[in-house]
């Protein structure tokens, strides 16, 4: 039988990890332009827009440029 102790302990050594990523600086090559995302997604442009401003899909003010996260 396993010690449920011990999966709770990997539970939330998982969810620090989970954390940690999260809180991380975000890397460039982790970002696609909306042109990039529109044809990755196959969508329009305003799609993009809309669905970033409906927050359906994250994404990060880098300078000027609007980046979508892959």
């Amino acid at each position: 039988m396993t010690n449920p102790f011990a999966q709770l302990e990997t539970s939330l050594e998982e969810i620090r990890l989970k954390l940690d990523y999260l809180a991380s600086e975000p890397k460039q090559a982790e970002f696609l332009t909306v042109q990039q995302a529109c044809q990755l997604l196959n969508i329009s442009k305003s799609t993009i827009y809309k669905r970033t401003m409906n927050s359906e899909i994250p994404f990060y003010k880098l300078n000027i440029p609007v980046k979508v996260r892959q």
